[in-house]
């Protein structure tokens, strides 16, 4: 009988020393992260945080960003109270009552952030989530209304959901070098897209240009070759200008909003950019189709508009549409010729 109550209060206890484990918040891994109350930041005198905002991280790299108000800016990193775990960080939580959140620079094995229903966060400060190889997806909530710069700067981010409607502009190298990222839709209302913004997101097909952006600074799609854009002229010109070019192997769409033709802005682009000649043009100028027309290359270099769905043939011949055509000659005598894709 002895035996057995030993072996079930051994169980027990082991039981009990496991659950604990699984919670277990370690010494050096917790603390605050509200603002700075004093210190300089050096070695001998170091930030004193307000305790408005604490962070906990436990042995399974889960971290929670608990109490209210704006969290201290920690821009770089290097002054984080966390910075020394940082690479344990794997899930951050951020509770409902945060207004502002800091930097996980570096932090290379996060993978999950999650904010609280009903969150009041308004702002994220500058690096946010550079060099987070790991991260991939994110929902920001609606009061953020400005992506700060190099936020996504590295990261491994593939996709991100804004749920504000008045995003008012993206910082400067907000995504460079986010080889990742496939997707993200910005609001009618946003303003300014920053130099550097999307240089060498190279993962990056299609994308929307809002009515409202008055400024695309230099080099903001640098490496991108986009299969689908969405712009007015005027921007389509700004796009052009700051790096931006299309995937020259695949079939292109630029849906044209706005009563200025783009189509013209383009050709007028290129014709300043490479000279009249045609044939020394980029190879995925003979690919686009604007809105509801398409360009067909001809043997001879130049190319001809058509309406989608236009029939090439010859004397109730064989009849082609042009969206099955990859290259139409010039009509010579009597034959009209066609290369298929």
């Amino acid at each position: 009988m002895k035996d057995k109550t030993f072996t079930l209060s051994l169980i027990i206890t082991l039981s009990l020393v496991s659950s604990l484990q699984a919670a277990t918040v370690y010494t050096g891994m917790s603390g605050n992260c509200g603002p700075i109350v004093s210190g300089t930041g050096s070695a001998t005198d170091p930030y004193v945080y307000s305790d408005s905002c604490t962070w906990s991280l436990n042995d399974q790299g889960k971290m929670v960003i608990s109490g209210s108000g704006p969290m201290a800016p920690y821009t770089y990193n290097q002054n984080a109270p966390w910075y020394h775990v940082k690479d344990l960080i794997k899930d951050v939580t951020v509770g409902s009552e945060i207004t502002s959140l800091a930097s996980f620079t570096h932090s290379i094995n996060l993978s999950k952030i999650t904010f609280a229903e009903g969150s009041k966060l308004e702002s994220m400060w500058a690096n946010t989530f550079q060099n987070t190889p790991n991260l991939e997806s994110i929902v920001i909530p609606e009061g953020v209304t400005q992506i700060p710069p190099k936020a996504f700067n590295n990261s491994g981010i593939e996709s991100i959901t804004l749920l504000s409607t008045s995003t008012s502009s993206i910082g400067y190298s907000a995504f460079q070098g986010a080889s990742n990222l496939k997707s993200i839709v910005f609001p009618e209302g946003t303003s300014a897209i920053s130099a550097d913004t999307f240089n060498g997101c190279t993962s990056l097909e299609s994308f929307v240009i809002p009515d409202s952006v008055t400024r695309i600074g230099s080099d903001a799609f640098a490496g991108v070759k986009l299969k689908d854009l969405m712009v007015n002229a005027s921007n389509l010109e700004k796009y052009l200008n700051s790096g931006g070019a299309f995937e020259s192997e695949s079939n292109i769409t630029i849906n044209c909003t706005g009563t200025v033709n783009c189509q013209n802005v383009l050709d007028n682009w290129l014709k300043e950019k490479y000279g009249t000649d045609e044939t020394s043009w980029p190879s995925w100028y003979g690919n686009i189709t604007f809105n509801n027309k398409t360009k067909v290359k001809n043997t001879d270099g130049s190319y001809t508009i058509y309406e989608l769905g236009h029939f090439i043939g010859y004397k109730g011949k064989r009849i082609y549409t042009v969206q099955e055509a990859n290259q139409v000659s010039k009509p010579t005598g009597n034959r009209v010729s066609i290369r298929y894709k």
